[in-house]
């Protein structure tokens, strides 16, 4: 630490300092494509809701007032839902690609993209199948609310914000918020990302940026050194935004 001080002087700077004005545009543009893949996500499972119910209530096995079978509805449900997702795959990742410059906003927005992906698919995979047993007259009990009461704009959007990606009608929950452990996240929260920062400014970036003469000139014996000399720097990062992301962030979310 000392000798990287002497060699280096304090390279702390305003974090995001510099990411270019336009990526934070390109982001709001590139996020669009969040709440329309929700809402389309959620009104094909509305759509479903309602047929599932005619269907029930008609009692026609499986069949609504037109003769066709639910089963077709199903198959298109589920083309949509292909289309919806396939979107939110590629529109963002065009913008990612094309208009962003700073690796942290388009890796955010990347980040975003594919949890909802994950989420919207397992919304849909699990409304299917309690569709499934709603117009076979099997009840599910053991969630607080039962399908198709369950198909809300709410309940999606609590899924949305759950730290999970395995969907449920219902979740179980704690009988009061905790501010002592909310808090304690925070902080840990907090003290994790400070220390990430510190570490990527201070050692990884001039590691990198002296690295970049080496990679030019194709001299492997720099570039082997410096690859060893950003493992160390490597393995604490990950580790630190591990425990952020999966135990202190997560966790002050769910509270």
């Amino acid at each position: 630490m000392i000798e990287n001080y002497l060699k280096y002087g304090l390279l702390l700077k305003i974090p995001g300092h510099n990411i270019p004005y336009g990526d934070y545009v390109q982001f709001g543009i590139a996020w669009i494509s969040v709440p329309i893949t929700i809402l389309v996500g959620f009104g094909v499972e509305w759509v479903m809701a309602q047929l599932a119910k005619k269907s029930k209530s008609d009692k026609l096995g499986g069949k609504l007032g037109n003769k066709l079978p639910l089963g077709v509805f199903e198959a298109i449900a589920s083309i949509v839902h292909a289309v919806n997702l396939t979107f939110l795959m590629i529109y963002p990742s065009y913008i990612i690609y094309r208009k962003i410059y700073h690796p942290l906003v388009g890796s955010s927005m990347l980040f975003i993209a594919l949890i909802l992906i994950m989420k919207l698919i397992s919304y849909s995979l699990v409304n299917r199948d309690l569709r499934t047993l709603f117009t076979q007259g099997k009840l599910v009990t053991e969630y607080d609310v039962v399908y198709p009461d369950n198909v809300t704009i709410g309940n999606l959007i609590y899924f949305w914000w759950a730290p999970t990606l395995c969907y449920q009608p219902s979740y179980p929950r704690t009988e009061k918020f905790r501010p002592i452990f909310f808090l304690k996240r925070v902080s840990e929260l907090s003290c994790a990302l400070i220390f990430m920062y510190f570490l990527t400014e201070q050692y990884a970036m001039p590691t990198l940026e002296n690295s970049i003469k080496a990679i030019h000139n194709l001299d492997f014996i720099i570039i082997v050194e410096r690859v060893l000399k950003l493992s160390t720097t490597g393995v604490i990062l990950w580790l630190l935004m591990f425990y952020a992301f999966f135990h202190s962030f997560l966790n002050a979310l769910s509270e």
